[in-house]
């Protein structure tokens, strides 16, 4: 249903960027950087993305304009697979740190832990959410402990605490 009143959408307005003339053949186009100004301003005018897409999108916009080197791997879609692999990951820190979509904080945190947690979280929320539950203390603990994230009056404290 929800495929059949987007596709209806896409024809209401007619021509798109590059030519396309439906989602698929949008999304396709749109998911080149080079493409980006364009359908960024086709996506507001005809309000295709939500207001956090549509935040998230004109955030990697200004770091583009500014300057800021963007990731290689060119669009978004790749750039989750190519950011997720080690080897770039310090490229992708640096361009969410210039883009805004991490702090300084945050981004030491994301390269003293090369973007795993303990239980294999990637996300903050889902390294909280992880570490909430008082079965996991102990490795949380210990993956603060060995990537340097608590310091050593923090680490005597807890383990008196422990005895």
């Amino acid at each position: 249903m929800l495929l059949a009143v987007r596709d209806r959408k896409f024809k209401e307005m007619g021509i798109g960027p590059g030519g396309c003339r439906n989602e698929f053949e949008c999304e396709a186009y749109c998911d080149s950087i080079d493409h980006m100004d364009e359908c960024i301003s086709f996506a507001e005018e005809n309000g295709l993305l939500s207001a956090a897409e549509l935040a998230e999108a004109k955030k990697v916009q200004a770091a583009k304009n500014r300057g800021v080197k963007m990731p290689a791997c060119g669009s978004k879609k790749s750039g989750d697979a190519y950011c997720s692999e080690p080897a770039h990951m310090e490229e992708c820190i640096t361009f969410a740190q210039e883009a805004g979509f991490m702090d300084p904080k945050d981004a030491e945190m994301a390269r003293k832990t090369k973007g795993k947690g303990p239980g294999g979280c990637k996300t903050k929320e889902e390294c909280e959410s992880f570490c909430d539950n008082p079965a996991h203390q102990e490795t949380c603990f210990n993956f603060a402990k060995e990537h340097g994230l608590i310091s050593e009056e923090e680490i005597q404290k807890m383990e008196e605490g422990r005895q």
